[in-house]
């Protein structure tokens, strides 16, 4: 992962403020913002930052297929068939994907 993004979500701890690293992509250098950063280095960069992440994005021009920004490749989860490269990635990726890390809401 690049230094200055490392060096700028220490910067967004330091401010205090409550952060969310949201609408990052696939990495693999395709979109309209292509960057090889890949969902990985990101969510793991965030999560030992204590920072709330979010990747964009479910059903992201889906009709694209695994070339997109989609994590669905239908707008549905039942199984890893359903999913994109990109989704594989933030759903399953071990150690670091929802299924690792989402926990129940205890708040209502």
């Amino acid at each position: 992962m690049p230094c200055k993004v490392i060096a700028g979500f220490d910067a967004l701890v330091a401010t205090g403020l409550p952060v969310i690293i949201g609408e990052f992509g696939p990495g693999r250098n395709i979109g309209p913002s292509p960057t090889n950063i890949t969902p990985q280095a990101i969510i793991q960069a965030a999560e030992a930052r204590n920072l709330g992440w979010l990747a964009w994005a479910w059903d992201d021009n889906p009709s694209a297929g695994d070339d997109w920004f989609a994590l669905s490749l239908n707008g549905d989860y039942n199984s890893s068939a359903d999913l994109t490269t990109f989704g594989k990635s933030v759903v399953e990726g071990a150690g670091y994907g929802l299924l690792a890390l989402a926990k129940p809401a205890t708040a209502w």
